[in-house]
């Protein structure tokens, strides 16, 4: 993205609705903040063609809309999704302080999963988490050791990933994660039983 522009994004951000309108954002009406917000960067990268889709500049980008109100985040990226390491997520403490809902799901976000047991604090109110269909690796005993992490977790997805190891070191969800309902791990390279 080029420099000169990072000033005034927020001026050209457009949102399109159905009747092929578009609605531009304004800096008095963002910096009251949004609850629900989805971002895709096939919309983005018409209006700066050389945008960059990483995740860093996608969590700066977020800042335009004073992410302290925010509670629904879904960021989509193009074919290609949007890059990055996980673990720049590691440190957003206290920037999503009401976040329920983080949907990153196939995109091209890369890194180990035990980066998530580092994020206690980062995200206290989340209760879905979607990371499926990314670039995702790790060892599924590391989901043991996240004890208090996500304390409200309901949903998680790591469908389509490149985790391994044996899923019977999940025996017992309910003290790692204890409103756990949903546990998505399909198509994954994990092995065993729970018992």
């Amino acid at each position: 993205m080029k420099n000169d522009s990072n000033n005034n994004l927020y001026s050209r951000i457009r949102c399109p609705l159905a009747r092929g309108e578009d609605v531009r954002f304004t800096e008095p009406s963002i910096k009251k903040g949004v609850e629900y917000l989805m971002i895709d960067a096939k919309l983005l990268t018409h209006v700066e063609e050389d945008i960059d889709l990483t995740l860093s500049f996608m969590i700066e980008l977020l800042k335009f809309f004073n992410p302290i109100t925010l509670k629904f985040l879904y960021l989509r990226g193009p074919a290609s999704g949007i890059t990055g390491d996980i673990s720049v997520l590691g440190n957003m403490s206290g920037v999503f302080p009401k976040l329920t809902y983080l949907n990153l799901f196939q995109n091209g976000i890369t890194g180990n999963i035990s980066v998530l047991g580092d994020m206690g604090g980062v995200f206290p109110q989340l209760e879905e988490l979607y990371l499926g269909l990314n670039g995702i690796t790790g060892n599924i005993s590391v989901l043991g050791n996240m004890r208090g992490v996500f304390p409200k977790l309901r949903q998680l997805y790591l469908d389509s990933v490149s985790i391994t190891g044996d899923i019977s070191v999940l025996g017992n969800m309910r003290g790692v994660f204890p409103q756990l309902e949903e546990l998505y791990l399909g198509f994954n390279g994990i092995t065993g039983n729970i018992s």
